[in-house]
């Protein structure tokens, strides 16, 4: 499989540790990718770098992060990664969805009361 640097992949090391993170090298010559581990069975790999073998790593779905859950997490990767630029970017969208999802709650709470009358007639 071909991987690339910033792929978010998951994996084994060779102690059986299961890690979760994005590529920052590609050693292809060796077989290997060096990932910054953002997720681990044990708590001590989180926040280093390990290279893996091709072999046990695979990559993981896309994901747009369109929805808060998701950019809360990456928000929480940014921070863990000091990237203060994707940071900010991120940040910016969660405003937007959040505005977005105020905006949608307003337009569902008119419309449900305009279709709750009941109109009598004498």
């Amino acid at each position: 499989m071909n991987f690339e640097v910033g792929d978010w992949v998951s994996g084994h090391s060779s102690e059986g540790e299961l890690v979760r993170g994005f590529i920052e090298a590609v050693h292809a010559s060796q077989g290997t990718v060096e990932i910054f581990v953002t997720d681990s069975d044990r708590e001590a790999a989180i926040g280093s770098a390990i290279a893996l073998r091709n072999s046990s790593v695979r990559k993981l779905p896309s994901y747009t992060g369109n929805d808060e859950s998701g950019l809360l997490n990456y928000i929480d990767m940014a921070l863990m990664t000091k990237d203060e630029d994707w940071f900010k970017e991120l940040s910016a969208k969660l405003g937007s969805v959040r505005s977005r999802a105020k905006r949608q709650d307003s337009a569902a709470s008119i419309t449900a009361k305009g279709r709750n009358r009941i109109v009598f007639r004498s």
